[in-house]
C-alpha cells in the first residue's frame, strides 16, 4: 500500500467467486493518522465481461487482531470500504482528484476477457489514528463476480477469474 505505483511489476490470480487478495503494511513505528478520502488504483483482467470489486481497509493491532470500530449500520465494521463496477469505470476528469474519483456512470464499458485496465476505485473518507504497532491492512474480493447485464429477467449470471497486475494506494 504506496502512494505511488509499485516499482516492480507483480500479480495475484484467483477465482473471482471465492477468492480475495489481501495487502498489509509493516507495523508503524510511531502513530499514523489517516484523515480524509482514500482512492485505490487497481490494473486488472479477467476472464468475465464485467468485475464488481470491493475494497476493505482495515487496522490490526500487534497481537494480529482485527481493530473495529462502530460503522453507520455495523456496530463491528472495519474503517473503510470501497466498491466499482467496472463496466462502469469511466472517470469524470474536471471532477476527480487523484485521492477521490468520480465516476460518470453514463455508460456501460464492457470488459474484453484477458485485457488489462486500470480502475481506480473511490474508498470512503475515514479518520482513525493507527497507534504505534499497528498495521493498515487492505482486501479485495469478488473481482470478476457474477454479474448481470441491465435486463436481468432474460439475462445469465456469468462468473470468472481474475488477475490483479498491479495495485497502488
Amino acid at each position: 500500500m504506496q502512494p505511488v505505483p509499485a516499482p516492480t511489476a507483480s500479480q495475484a490470480a484467483f477465482d473471482g467467486l471465492k477468492g480475495k487478495l489481501n495487502f498489509s503494511t509493516a507495523p508503524f513505528e510511531h502513530d499514523i493518522e489517516v484523515t480524509g478520502s482514500l482512492a485505490a488504483t487497481l490494473y486488472v483482467a479477467t476472464t468475465a465481461r464485467d468485475a464488481d470489486l470491493f475494497l476493505t481497509v482495515r487496522a490490526f493491532a500487534p497481537d494480529g487482531k482485527e481493530h473495529l470500530i462502530v460503522g453507520a449500520v455495523d456496530p463491528r465494521a472495519p474503517l473503510a470500504q470501497g466498491w466499482l463496477r467496472a463496466s462502469h469505470r469511466k472517470l469524470d476528469s474536471e471532477a476527480s482528484r487523484p485521492y477521490r474519483p468520480v465516476h460518470t456512470h453514463e455508460s456501460v464499458e464492457a470488459l474484453e476477457p484477458g485485457n488489462v485496465y486500470e480502475l481506480q476505485v473511490e474508498i470512503w473518507p475515514l479518520c482513525f489514528v493507527f497507534p504505534k504497532g499497528y498495521s493498515a491492512g487492505a482486501d479485495g474480493g469478488q473481482l470478476g463476480l457474477r454479474t448481470r447485464p441491465a435486463r436481468p429477467a432474460s439475462a445469465d449470471l456469468r462468473q470468472g477469474n481474475a488477475r490483479l497486475l498491479r495495485a497502488a494506494a
